[in-house]
This record gives structure tokens, sequence and C-alpha cells, in this order.
């Protein structure tokens, strides 16, 4: 697919590049910047990171644990732009000064002093093989081979947000061929069947007037022999049992186990 990037110089548009990706416009657009210095149309000595920006209308700037601040890829940022990478990094980003780069590469962007916690993904619990970061990047997991032949797990980030759209793009970009687990092609066919679950459990969910059914989340449960189960504040539930399609009997049964998972906890009491 080919893109197409707005090039300013100084703030003022001048030109557009159509390349696959930012990356490559950024260097097509030096490329342009120090020609136009050798032949003398753009004085010698202005800096190409504080004169030339690429617009990023693709929001292929994204945030992620190992976001590199120096690279050319992650500046020549317009200013809303700047400000969208900032605010979707969680805090660990803050805007460049000369204080942040002093002699070296001028940069737009610097980390701030915040540290990330221990782990770097958690598993998601409302679908199976999905596990996000503290920044809030979605990862579908799949077996790969080291260099040294032994088998690990490997998370591959996906850039969609929304369920639905999740699992359109693991299948759209066939991940199942990165995969070296024997159910590689399995694992989305759950995946797709887990996702209808959640959004018929939604719609069921909805009809409930009670103010705290909007606290229940969802959580996948493989070992479930039933099709749902309330625990506290959490629905199990597992697509192997029980017809989600059939709404009014989704209803019912969520009906069941509130009232029951309310008993239990009144005998608790």
């Amino acid at each position: 697919m080919t893109k197409e990037y707005d090039v300013f110089l100084k703030g003022k548009q001048i030109f557009k590049i159509k390349d696959k990706n930012r990356a490559n416009a950024v260097k097509k657009a030096k490329h342009w910047f120090y020609n136009q210095i050798a032949k003398g149309r753009i004085k010698n000595g202005v800096k190409v990171r504080k004169a030339l920006s690429v617009s990023d209308k693709y929001e292929e700037v994204t945030f992620n644990t190992h976001f590199n601040t120096t690279i050319d890829k992650n500046n020549f940022l317009l200013p809303e732009d700047v400000e969208r990478v900032i605010g979707t990094s969680g805090g660990f980003l803050k805007k460049a000064t000369k204080k942040d780069f002093g002699e070296g590469n001028i940069r737009q962007l610097t980390r701030t002093k915040r540290r990330f916690p221990g782990k770097k993904v958690t598993k998601l619990t409302s679908l199976p093989y999905l596990y996000y970061s503290r920044v809030g990047s979605v990862f579908y997991a799949v077996k790969s081979v080291s260099e040294t032949g032994k088998r690990v797990t490997k998370h591959i980030k996906i850039n969609s947000t929304d369920i639905s759209s999740i699992v359109e793009e693991i299948r759209d970009r066939k991940l199942y061929k990165q995969d070296k687990s024997p159910n590689a092609k399995k694992k989305i066919e759950n995946l797709v069947l887990c996702a209808g679950c959640i959004r018929e459990l939604t719609k069921a969910v909805s009809f409930f007037s009670w103010g705290g059914i909007s606290s229940l989340s969802f959580v996948y449960d493989r070992g479930l022999k039933k099709q749902l189960k309330v625990n506290g504040s959490k629905i199990h539930y597992n697509p192997k049992y029980g017809e989600y399609h059939d709404l009014k009997s989704t209803v019912r049964n969520i009906r069941r186990e509130i009232l029951e998972n309310a008993s239990q906890s009144f005998k608790g009491n």
C-alpha cells in the first residue's frame, strides 16, 4: 500500500511524498533537503531536524517500551504529532529541550524519569493468546524457535485496539504463518469464537438494569464445563458450551449465575 506524506519546511508545506511508510518518506525528505543546500537554495548550516517536518497522518510513530528518541523515523514530527505521541506514552515521554540533547543530535522527544514496572507484558484475561503492555499496546502470542533450537514465546504487536479489529488484523496478517504451534490455525479460530462470545455476552449484559452489572468483566476460562459462571465481579465463559447467539438463554443464565453468586456471598457472611 502506497501512502502520501506532507513535507514541511519551517512550518510551510512544500510538497508531498508517496511511499510505503513514513520512515522512507523521512529519508527522501532529508535527501531533498541536502540537495537544496548543495544547490544554494537553503542556507548552509540550517539544522535539518529544526527546519524539516514530515506528517504522520497514519500514526506510524507510536510509543513502546523500546522507543528510540534519537532515530530519524521518531523525529521530524509536526507539533500535533509530538503531542499525540507524548499523550499515548503514559507519562514516559516529554518534549526534549537543548538541555536533554546538548551537543548531540537534535531530537523532539525524550524520556522522563518514570520507570517501567517489572513485567513487560501481561496476559489479557478476556481473550486467549493476547497480552498487553503497561502503555496499552496489544500483542498476539506465537511459538517461535530460537537460534539454539529452543521453542520460545514471541509477542507480535497488534496495531488495532478494539476486539473485533484485533481479531480481524490477526487474520488479515495471517499471523498463524509465524506460529510454530501445532494448532496455529485453530488458535485463531478459537480467538474468533471467543470474540463472538464476548460480543453476545455484552448484548446480554445490556438487558440488566442492575447498576453493578457494568462493573463485571469477562474472563476466558477453558477449564469451565458450562456456558458461563459469575465469580465475584467477573463473568467466566467457555465458547465450547452454550449457544451464545441465543440471547434469551444467555440472559437467563447470567441472571441465574448472578443470583447464585449473591446467595453464596450472603451465606459466606
